[in-house]
């Protein structure tokens, strides 16, 4: 990429200033007064020594040492010349004069000496071969907003996450104030050497003004890919880079040798030019996504701990629970009938059901995860300032109030734009939609979600479906007006927080969910008995003793019980696997056509179309392909259609396999055609049992299943 000119910062407008500062979601004037201020800093571009230092590191990149001035040859001056003409007539006189005192053996002996008297000045200094650290230098690819940088000036590093609406320490009246604690995600730094960057080459210089492209040398130590250098801690970090390709493959890298660890920090020439040291890659790590679909047939669910259905055994889906659940380990939780489940205490009570999303419901989610993250966190602080008004309530003798100890006064609330919130409107009333057109739901299903997850922006939902229990739905904190008097239940957050983590790492080879929806349909509390409480706790004299749990604090307790419940009702679902998937786009001659087909046949893709590109014989083929069968996918094409066809490969959607992964003959005709074995390859369970050896989690696979030795008949004549 060439340019010619940077566009200049006076001409950036108030909009792109907020972007700069924050997310389009959130709301500008929701930043302290001393933030807002910056702005006019920006669109100043001053660099007046009053106004605040504001640097943006997109990037750090790396030079060899031999292309900075200190370490390169220049010309030399007449003077300097002169002066080696000088010595070197000098070194002539003395050797003349010692060759004709001593023999030559001594001449050569004193030789040394009389030479290393005399200094020459040297003005280049090259690094030895075998330093590792003196090779290459990292340069931070910067440019100034506000204020101006000089060498040798502190600053802070301002990490992406770090938010200045976050309680902070007491800001000192400099950034070189001493004994200052620094709040999380920043840090400080001394600038070290500026440059300005000129093609292939660098120009050392000591100030830099605002409105300059800047190359900062000395943050590697604190700048892993982007920060923000500001002189106050009221800037807050720009917001992220957004990228048009999601990569969806990944790797694993470690040393040969464990002391080699800290050397690793990037992938380009790794191992020959920036660590230099042997490195061992795994094999391609690729994402899968766990998922329920319809079952064939409705079938009666226990309405209570009590009722078990004997027909439950033969139906899909069980056998997959208890392959799983049995082998994964100790739960703290009671083993009860499917969809129920109890914490270890037995003071509290859950069933919970999985159901699948329609598409277009997940469709929504993936579309609009960025509304998704501000719903979160603005969801958050509205119900944090909920449980406050409450709190206070139930301080003053009302019922149904909790203390607002526990939580953080000074976490600040999020505020989001007029913008936003109508998107967020518009969302919901999709969802209603298509909630509305799937007949497993009811009609207020949009308006009884609990949670999407995982982190809380996924592709999952958790729907409140119990009915002692109406709390506030998560689009409560966007609707103008609040409904008051409606509290949320003690430990509300532990019903959340394990459904987060149920739906992070799924029961069949700890992959994400997707497509899921829980329903949480019963949530009981009665009293622990005194059998399960220990001796009373007591930490000081003013303190009252209170029993405490002998199972751990009820809130983990709780988290547990909801996670296993959320992963009991998944495998109670006929399950399937999702797999990463590419678009594939080749242009090839009809001559190739036979063998590009075969190729994509071998590898599972299919062809979406065919279409002859106009003005030309070519054939532009649109497939799809699973991103587990595409290693070597380009190289084989070529290899079979003799360079005619090159494949361009692109990530386009989550798609599920048919089969599942637990499936074993039942049925007469299945018996007949498959065999008692099933040894055709099932391509779902091949999946899971490779996800499933990678992360070191036991595999229900026979290596071997007779080990008897075979009579050899024919006797060796």
């Amino acid at each position: 990429m060439v340019v010619s000119q940077l566009p200049s910062p006076l001409q950036l407008g108030s909009e792109r200033v907020e972007n700069l500062l924050c997310s389009n979601a959130m709301a500008f004037d929701s930043f302290p007064k001393e933030t807002q201020q910056l702005k006019q800093d920006f669109m100043a571009c001053c660099s007046d020594p009053s106004v605040q230092t504001v640097v943006f590191v997109s990037k750090l990149f790396s030079i060899e040492k031999s292309a900075f001035p200190q370490h390169q040859n220049r010309p030399l001056t007449q003077e300097e010349i002169a002066h080696r003409r000088e010595l070197v007539k000098q070194r002539r006189t003395a050797k003349s004069e010692l060759a004709s005192e001593s023999s030559v053996g001594d001449g050569c002996d004193l030789l040394p000496a009389a030479s290393s008297s005399t200094t020459v000045p040297t003005t280049t200094s090259t690094p030895t071969e075998d330093s590792q650290d003196t090779n290459d230098v990292f340069l931070a690819f910067s440019r100034i907003y506000s204020g101006s940088i000089s060498k040798g000036q502190k600053l802070f590093v301002l990490h992406p996450r770090y938010d200045p609406r976050e309680p902070l320490p007491p800001p000192p009246s400099s950034p070189s104030g001493c004994g200052t604690l620094l709040p999380r995600y920043v840090d400080e730094v001394v600038i070290g050497d500026l440059f300005v960057l000129m093609g292939r080459q660098v120009l050392p210089v000591d100030w830099v003004p605002a409105g300059n492209v800047v190359g900062i040398a000395g943050l590697d130590q604190c700048v892993l890919k982007s920060a923000t250098l500001s002189s106050t801690l009221s800037c807050p970090a720009f917001r992220s880079m957004s990228f048009l390709a999601t990569p969806i493959v990944r790797v694993a890298v470690e040393p040969v040798h464990a002391s080699d660890m800290p050397a690793l920090r990037c992938m380009d020439d790794l191992a020959k030019r920036f660590a230099r040291v042997e490195v061992r890659s795994s094999e391609p790590i690729v994402p899968f996504r766990e998922t329920v679909v319809a079952a064939e047939t409705n079938r009666v669910v226990p309405s209570s701990p009590g009722e078990v259905d004997g027909e439950e055994e033969g139906r899909e889906g069980t056998h997959s629970a208890g392959s799983l659940l049995g082998r994964e380990g100790r739960s703290d939780c009671v083993s009860l009938p499917e969809g129920w489940v109890q914490t270890a205490n037995r003071a509290h009570t859950l069933f919970v059901r999985a159901l699948p999303l329609p598409g277009e419901v997940s469709r929504l989610l993936e579309a609009n995860v960025h509304l998704l993250k501000a719903l979160n966190a603005f969801g958050g602080s509205s119900m944090r300032e909920t449980r406050e008004e409450d709190g206070a309530k139930g301080e003053s003798g009302e019922e149904g109030g909790h203390s607002s100890k526990g939580e953080s006064p000074d976490v600040a609330a999020v505020k989001l734009n007029n913008e936003t919130l109508e998107q967020l409107r518009e969302l919901r009333e999709k969802l209603r939609v298509a909630f509305g057109g799937a007949p497993e739901y009811t009609s207020d299903a949009a308006d009884r979600i609990w949670s999407f997850g995982p982190r809380g922006v996924g592709p999952n939902v958790l729907l409140n479906c119990v009915p002692t229990y109406q709390r506030p739905s998560v689009w409560s904190s966007i609707d103008c007006c609040v409904v008051k008097g409606v509290v949320t239940r003690e430990h509300d957050t532990s019903i959340v927080n394990g459904f987060q983590l149920a739906t992070l790492s799924g029961p069949l080879c700890e992959e994400p969910m997707h497509g899921v929806c829980m329903v949480l349909q019963q949530w009981s509390h009665q009293v622990a008995p005194p059998s399960q409480m220990g001796p009373p706790l007591t930490s000081s004299e003013d303190t009252p003793s209170l029993p405490f749990d002998a199972y751990g604090p009820i809130s983990g307790q709780l988290v547990s019980a909801m996670k296993e419940g959320c992963r009991r009702a998944f495998l109670a679902q006929p399950v399937r696997l999702m797999a990463a998937t590419y678009s594939c786009s080749v242009l090839a001659t009809a001559e190739v056509l036979g063998k590009l087909y075969g190729v994509l046949g071998r590898r599972g893709g299919k062809v979406c179309s065919e279409e002859v590109k106009e003005g030309t014989v070519l054939f532009n083929v649109r497939a799809t392909l699973p991103v587990a069968e595409s290693f070597g996918f380009a190289e084989e094409m070529r290899k079979k259609t003799s360079g005619l066809a090159s494949p361009q490969l692109v990530f386009s959607h989550w798609e599920v396999i048919p089969s599942d992964p637990f499936w074993v003959p039942t049925t007469e005709e299945e018996l007949l055609h498959f065999g008692e074995k099933a040894d055709t390859e099932n391509i779902a369970r091949r999946y899971m049992n490779m996800v499933r050896k990678r992360k070191g989690l036991p595999v229900d696979e026979k290596l071997v299943e007779h080990g008897e030795k075979q009579r050899t008949l024919k006797k060796n004549k």
